[in-house]
């Protein structure tokens, strides 16, 4: 059986375990009418999308902006916020994430590839 979520996780910076609390909570209640499948954890495949929020934290803006234009992502994984929570939480590990081979997504400047210039200092949590 294949299990497809979909949700919209607490946002802002310094929410990453109440994510995965949250994370957790989902895991646990939700249950489904299926007698092979009751939860999502009895699912053979499970794909989970979403606003998931996690952000990269602990990173300069410089240094993230040059790793964007120069699309050096790996080097963010490290500070990457559920790459930091899997080596923690056992629940998340459980879940594989594909390669991180694309730009971090916010926000953008209307029409534009840019990121949204007015919020140029909460983009990764600068304040």
């Amino acid at each position: 059986m294949l299990c497809f979520l979909n949700c919209h996780l607490a946002a802002h910076m310094n929410y990453a375990s109440e994510r995965v609390d949250e994370f957790e909570y989902i895991m646990d209640k939700l249950a489904f009418d299926c007698e092979n499948a009751p939860k999502i954890a009895d699912h053979k495949l499970v794909f989970w999308f979403g606003d998931l929020n996690f952000r990269i934290q602990d990173h300069g803006m410089h240094f993230v902006r040059s790793c964007i234009e120069q699309q050096n992502y790996s080097l963010l994984w490290s500070k990457d916020q559920l790459t930091m929570m899997k080596k923690k939480e056992q629940l998340l590990q459980e879940f594989d994430e594909g390669p991180l081979d694309f730009q971090p997504t916010y926000k953008f400047d209307l029409n534009s590839d840019n990121y949204d210039s007015r919020l140029y200092r909460n983009w990764f949590g600068f304040k």
